[in-house]
This record gives C-alpha cells, structure tokens and sequence, in this order.
C-alpha cells in the first residue's frame, strides 16, 4: 500500500498503517492531509473497517474537528482515482438529536420493492410518531436499503419518484421528514454501475454519517427504529427499537408489535425528552 501524507506519521500512526498494509496489499492507495495530530482523533476504526469488511474500491472520509480544522483521507485501489471516491463525510459531534426510521415495514407496508405510489401502502400510526418526535424537537430522517436499483427492478428516477409522493402524504397529515438517505447498491447486483458492497447500506453506518454531517445530527444521542436485525447499526451505538414484521428479530425486549405499541412505550418512558 502507498502511502502519501503532508505529515510526519507518530510510532503509533506508522504502526497503524503497517497493519493495514498488511490487510490490503499493495493494491490501494492511501492519502493523508491535515494539519492536527492524527493520534488525537477517533478515525482509525471506520478506516480499518471500509478497508478489511467493505471491499473498498475507493472511499474517502472527510472529518472535521471544526472549520478550520480538517483531516482528509483517502483510500482507493489504484486503478480507481480520488476523484472517483465514495464521499462520507464524519463530524464528531451534531447539535439536534434524530429519529431514523426504515422505510418498508415502518413507513410503509414491506410487500417487496415497492416503487409505484399506487403499491405504497402508508401505516396510519407512524403520523403520531412523527408528530412525537417533531414536538420534541428531533429531527425525523428515513434511512433505507434501496437494492433494487442495484437488482434492476427500478431506477433511482422511480425511487425519487416515489419518495416525492410519500413527502406530500406526509406533509399533508402534518408529519413532514427532514431528510431521506437511500443505499442503492448491492454486491448482487445486475447494474454494474451498483453491483458493489458499501458502507452506506445497513448495518454499515454510512447513511447515517451522512446525515450527521448534513443535518448536524447528534448520533450517539438519537433513536433508530427498524423491522431488521441489520437496522441495528452497532459501531454507532444508538438506542434502537423494533417493530415485529417479516423478519425474525433478535432482540425481543426492544421488539414490539407496532408503531402505536412503540409510541406508547416512547411516551411512558419519556425516552424523547
């Protein structure tokens, strides 16, 4: 692995990216510009898993302590240039704390790669969890595993499509979303152009990343609610709920039956104050 930086690296930095060479090979290519200590920062985990569990192409992490302060790394194989790169950009700590919802079996009825508003089924009962989360001041984002773009079952156009429809039923019931992050690959993919692993697709935590650095979310503080085991995202340590649909869950204690039964749950614990 090549290594460009405009730093002299620590012992500790130096010996970190000896292991990591030793994880990748000499394929990839890794950049490194900053002017703070990179002992001091908290990124070396997120590097050493796109590298080891992502099967990166090419990624690059932008983190900013603040302004005027910034760490860019890239990591990308050499036939792959930086232009090229998968943008996630990490912040270390947002100011408004978030409700994440999936979308298919918590939006909406999961019957399988819904793409046409007419197929959309919309649970009446997450308008009184949105409506929840608004009036304490959450922010509300939907975060969701699209791999039927990847599949070729529809296109990102259908998808934004959609989305634009479910905004509009949404804002009309007075439960309006700040944001929606989609993945749309899928290493089983059929379009070349998505057929890839990546970090933005659950469990991995890029869309939520994302959302940090673009909505200024407070992630160790916010709330996830999911029907999937992988709607657990781990590295982030979020508190996370479960509404029981087609999928068998682990964790039964944060299981329940519905959107109604959690919300309830969420009033009585006071788990949004």
């Amino acid at each position: 692995m090549l290594i460009k930086s405009n730093i002299s690296l620590s012992e500790s930095s130096q010996s970190f990216f000896d292991s990591l060479k030793g994880e990748l090979g000499d394929e990839y290519t890794l950049e490194i510009n900053t002017d703070n200590n990179l002992d001091d920062l908290d990124w070396k985990y997120w590097l050493k898993r796109a590298a080891k569990h992502d099967n990166v192409q090419a990624a690059f992490y932008d983190f900013k302590l603040d302004e005027s302060h910034p760490l860019n790394i890239s990591l990308y194989k050499s036939n792959k240039s930086n232009d090229e790169a998968i943008n996630l950009h990490i912040s270390k700590k947002g100011k408004h704390r978030a409700l994440f919802l999936d979308r298919d079996g918590i939006i909406n009825e999961d019957n399988g790669y819904v793409y046409k508003w007419d197929d959309f089924k919309v649970y009446p009962d997450v308008v009184e969890l949105i409506q929840l989360a608004k009036n304490h001041q959450l922010k509300v984002i939907i975060v969701t595993n699209q791999s039927g773009i990847a599949r070729n079952y529809y296109t990102i156009e259908d998808l934004n499509e959609l989305h634009l429809k479910m905004n509009q039923w949404l804002e009309e019931n007075n439960a309006s979303v700040d944001g929606i992050f989609y993945c749309p690959f899928h290493p089983e993919g059929e379009v070349s152009q998505f057929k890839r692993t990546s970090m933005l697709r659950k469990p991995f935590p890029g869309m939520f990343l994302m959302a940090n650095a673009q909505l200024d979310i407070d992630l160790e503080n916010s709330i996830m609610v999911g029907d999937k085991n992988s709607d657990r995202i781990n590295e982030l340590e979020m508190m996370t709920f479960f509404i029981q649909g087609n999928y068998e869950l682990s964790d039964k204690e944060a299981t329940f039956s519905n959107l109604s039964e959690l919300t309830e749950h969420i009033k009585s614990q006071n788990i949004f104050n």
